[in-house]
């Protein structure tokens, strides 16, 4: 009962750090800005465990439980393969690789 919203919840805290960590220039070849996928990840991830852990109630918290796991899917798919690879990665072999 409680397995699928901490899943939900660690997508969503994957989403934000992969949001902080990639650096501004990137965002520019994305549909939208780093503020505001930092703001929407961020808000989302605070929303969701919010209804799902704190059962604050809202109404249509259903729907905005996927809206904002829609957003997140977003974000991992075709936003994050517009901006390449993100920070750390892509720049050839890192000490203690193959």
């Amino acid at each position: 009962n409680v397995v699928l919203p901490v899943a939900v919840t660690g997508v969503f805290v994957w989403a934000f750090i992969d949001a902080v960590a990639r650096p501004p220039r990137q965002f520019a070849l994305a549909s939208q800005s780093k503020n505001f996928w930092l703001a929407m990840l961020g808000g989302g991830t605070l929303a969701y465990a919010a209804m799902s852990f704190l059962h604050i109630y809202l109404p249509l918290a259903g729907f905005i439980r996927l809206a904002l796991f829609i957003a997140v899917v977003y974000y991992l798919g075709p936003e994050r393969s517009k901006m390449g690879p993100g920070a750390g990665r892509g720049r050839g072999p890192q000490r203690g690789s193959w």
